[in-house]
């Protein structure tokens, strides 16, 4: 995202898209990584062992630690763009004004917003776990194939566990619906073809090679997914706070203004293209095309469909007219 992409009040908009963009990379960085450790901790007969006693689901708790470790990447983005608030505040307004970190309002905000994370990671990875021992019961698997299975769905949504399912299905079947999977190696669709063209099944290990491939692609679709929508979230929490700081500083809100900002690329939420070149006084809410208030893009106060995926950007900026 470029800053020019949004019109307004360009130097805002685009300090504040670099702190997204940096922490975005690291936040999906971050989840790559600590996925790759929780698909280490345990080996195949460790996780075997488990399914032969029937506690497949205790694999669960390979994922105890990405939340904290995402979260750790969520501060970052948020001390950091609190910082660059401060700088602005410092030049224009309050010389000595440092952002707080450990202001008991913030540290709120954050906790509740990690909280809420690590919830949805653990009943996504639930619901994932539970697709693929069913699939892989339904399959008649030994335990050493389920266990690589269920290592497998490590880091995916139960949407993406039933499309490696459904994906397995097809190459299994030589449906043709398998070389229509956007995030398909490609590479292997000639081979994919041939078998399809003379009825000859792909083996076991050919199979599993591209299944593992797509199933690295849609972890990593998720880890952008997660980047964008927690880097958003944390970055203008960290500007948001850092205003309410200066307020607490003896700022007064009247001198300064808020704008709504929209990515214009044609893929916008229709009730946030209508937010487009929005004011409002620091400290009050916008207001989007659904009526939901949002403090700023991301607000983790406001409902899901006004919140996940959001590209959105809020500038704040000294007037000389006061709305």
């Amino acid at each position: 995202m470029a800053a020019a992409e949004f019109p307004g009040a360009i130097d805002e908009f685009g300090r504040t898209l670099a702190l997204i963009e940096a922490a975005d990379a690291n936040i999906r960085r971050r989840f790559l990584e600590l996925i790759n450790d929780a698909r280490g901790l345990q080996t195949l007969e460790e996780i075997e062992q488990l399914i032969l006693e029937g506690r497949g689901f205790e694999a669960l708790a390979l994922i105890d630690d990405v939340g904290p470790g995402l979260n750790e990447a969520i501060v970052a983005a948020y001390a950091a763009a609190g910082a660059s608030v401060a700088a602005v505040i410092r030049q224009q307004a309050l010389p000595l004004i440092q952002f707080n970190q450990l202001n008991t309002r913030g540290v709120s905000a954050l906790q509740e917003s990690g909280a809420r994370l690590i919830r949805e990671l653990q009943a996504q990875q639930a619901q994932a776990i539970s697709i693929t021992l069913q699939e892989s019961v339904r399959a008649g698997l030994a335990p050493r194939q389920i266990a690589a299975r269920v290592r497998g769905s490590i880091g995916l949504t139960s949407v993406q566990a039933q499309w490696v399912a459904n994906y397995r299905r097809e190459l299994q079947s030589l449906d043709p619906r398998a070389l229509a999977r956007q995030l398909r190696d490609r590479r292997s669709d000639g081979v994919i073809r041939r078998a399809i063209l003379n009825e000859n099944p792909l083996n076991a290990v050919q199979i599993e090679n591209l299944v593992a491939r797509y199933e690295a692609r849609l972890l990593t679709m998720r880890a952008n997914a997660i980047g964008k929508t927690e880097a958003l979230a944390a970055v203008n929490m960290g500007e948001h706070e850092m205003w309410l700081q200066a307020i607490d500083r003896g700022l007064n809100p009247a001198l300064v203004e808020q704008e709504w900002g929209v990515l214009q690329d044609g893929r916008q939420r229709d009730s946030h293209d209508s937010m487009q070149g929005q004011l409002r006084p620091l400290g009050q809410s916008f207001i989007s095309g659904r009526g939901a208030q949002l403090r700023f893009p991301g607000d983790p106060s406001a409902p899901a469909r006004e919140v996940v995926s959001c590209r959105c950007v809020v500038a704040r900026r000294f007037v000389e007219n006061p709305l």
